[in-house]
């Protein structure tokens, strides 16, 4: 079965639109998101337009889930590099000995693709 929001990370990291720009989620990651020509993606624009849409609803449900999502399929990042570089911040500041585990930005990634795959799936 394919994944269909890994599929959409590939899609808007290297989707162009008529006008010449990326992706409206490539210009919120840009700084955290490297490049790569010729991936290939296994997704539809009709798909991946409804799961950005899902996103979108995301974003108004929860901005932390939305960040946990767009980190690990946009910008690439491992639930490891997302507790500590991003849910160890948040959570304790930029300084501190505290760390927030990698089960936790599991929990919170199974979240967020619960909620994006349900609104997919009911629209």
């Amino acid at each position: 079965m394919i994944n269909k929001i890994e599929e959409w990370g590939k899609w808007a990291r290297h989707h162009k639109d008529d006008l010449g720009s990326q992706s409206a989620w490539l210009s919120v990651m840009r700084d955290n998101v490297q490049m790569h020509k010729g991936v290939r993606y296994c997704i539809t624009d009709d798909e991946a337009l409804k799961v950005d849409r899902a996103v979108s609803k995301l974003a108004k449900h929860s901005v932390i889930l939305l960040n946990v999502l767009c980190y690990k399929y946009l910008a690439g990042w491992s639930p490891r590099d997302i507790a500590k570089n991003y849910l160890t911040v948040l959570e304790y500041g930029i300084n501190s000995r505290k760390q927030v585990g990698k089960e936790t930005a599991y929990q919170l990634l199974a979240r967020a693709e619960g909620y994006v795959l349900g609104v997919v799936e009911n629209s």
